[in-house]
């Protein structure tokens, strides 16, 4: 159990880190189809809940998933960090939001660039620790 707090709780300190660095209050995930599940449990385990889920295909929009009301794109705020988790049709999202103004690396981010991201953040806590444990 520590290790999940741990690693939650570096995942909450980081996503914090990006929001404040993009000048975003909330998080808003686009996708709510089979990419969708392992983000939202990541993000909801470090603590912080999605704004709003978003999707395009108007037969999810109105339905309730991960205890939260999937809107149309016409939901999405400035002050949002729109975390894109569908691998699938990344780019066809992409020019969604950018033809809604919002800029990539910016206003938007791939799940995979996010979690990469972590990922070689974790990488360099851990080199750093190593090297001055030895």
């Amino acid at each position: 159990l520590k290790r999940r707090v741990t690693q939650y709780g570096f995942m909450r300190k980081y996503l914090l880190s990006v929001m404040k660095e993009k000048k975003k209050q909330h998080i808003a995930i686009w996708g709510v189809g089979n990419d969708f599940p392992p983000l939202h449990s990541n993000i909801r385990y470090a603590g912080i809940l999605p704004r709003i889920l978003v999707d395009n295909d108007t037969k999810k929009q109105g339905c309730i998933t991960g205890g939260i009301m999937v809107l149309s794109p016409e939901n999405i705020c400035d002050d949002d960090l729109v975390i894109v988790s569908s691998r699938k049709y990344y780019k066809e999202i992409k020019g969604f939001l950018e033809a809604m103004g919002k800029l990539e690396k910016i206003d938007f981010l791939a799940q995979d660039d996010l979690m990469a991201d972590l990922f070689r953040k974790c990488i360099s806590v851990i080199g750093g620790i190593t090297r001055q444990t030895f």
